[in-house]
Parts: C-alpha cells; sequence; structure tokens
C-alpha cells in the first residue's frame, strides 16, 4: 500500500513539473515541425522527465494524409514494479506525452510508443492518433 501511495506521488509530481514547464528545455527550444526536432525534443522530454529511456525515435511522414508525421518512439521501462502498477506509470506517462505533443506539435497525426519493461520480460505499445487538436488513445497493449 505505502509502495502504491509513493508511486501515485512521484507520478503527480512529474505531471505537476511537466505542467508547469519542468522537463528541462521548453518544446519552443525544438522545431517540431521538422524530423530532427521532433527527435531532439522527444529524447529530452524522457530523460528529464525521467519516466524512461529513449532507445529509438523514427519519425516518418504521414503518407495516409499527405502532410504532418508518425512518430515513434521506443522506450525501456526504468523500474522494477508489479505489473499493474507498470502498467498504470506507463499508460500515464504515455499520456502525460501525448499531451505535449498534441498542444506542443500539431504537425503529428499519430503516436506510438513502444515501451521495453526488462523486469517483467515484456512490452506494452501506446498508440495515439490526431482527431481535430487532440490526440485519441487507441490502442493500449501490454504483455507481461
Amino acid at each position: 500500500m505505502k509502495r502504491n501511495i509513493l508511486i501515485l506521488c512521484v507520478l503527480f509530481c512529474s505531471l505537476l513539473l511537466v505542467s508547469c514547464g519542468g522537463s528541462g528545455s521548453s518544446s519552443s527550444d525544438y522545431d517540431l515541425g521538422s524530423k530532427d526536432g521532433l527527435t531532439a525534443f522527444t529524447k529530452n522530454y524522457f530523460e528529464s522527465t525521467k519516466a524512461g529511456t529513449v532507445t529509438e525515435v523514427t519519425v516518418n511522414d504521414d503518407a495516409g494524409t499527405g502532410s504532418g508525421y508518425i512518430l515513434l518512439v521506443n522506450v525501456e521501462y526504468p523500474n522494477d514494479n508489479a505489473a499493474e502498477v507498470t502498467k498504470k506509470s506507463i499508460s500515464s506517462n504515455s499520456d502525460l506525452f501525448a499531451t505535449k505533443i498534441e498542444t506542443d506539435a500539431p504537425d503529428v497525426n499519430q503516436l506510438v510508443i513502444f515501451w521495453d519493461v526488462p523486469t517483467l520480460e515484456g512490452q506494452s505499445k501506446q498508440q495515439y492518433e490526431r482527431s481535430g487538436s487532440a490526440m485519441s488513445k487507441t490502442s493500449d497493449t501490454a504483455t507481461f
């Protein structure tokens, strides 16, 4: 119970830091309309929030719409938690990043975050799609 409360406190503090701009460099420090800017911003975001370690970022042109990007992020989850706590943490961290992309990177039409969870020998996939000005979660899967 104490561990769950601690984890919730950490998640709340992370949310507070992100919403107050405490996540390292601000998005205005990057050209989020370019592939290189999106890549650098993504790596910095996960490093500064300590949500995980980015192992790869791929920014593809969105051929389906003819404009914008599809952002694919591979992240290694750093904590050794129970499966349910890990699922909630991954979902929360993914939602926070999607919200940041939603407001700061309007050229990103789709976002997929692939989480590797070595301590549970599993993975998680969080997928979002832009609907108007909002990013909506379209998939939330975990295999651990």
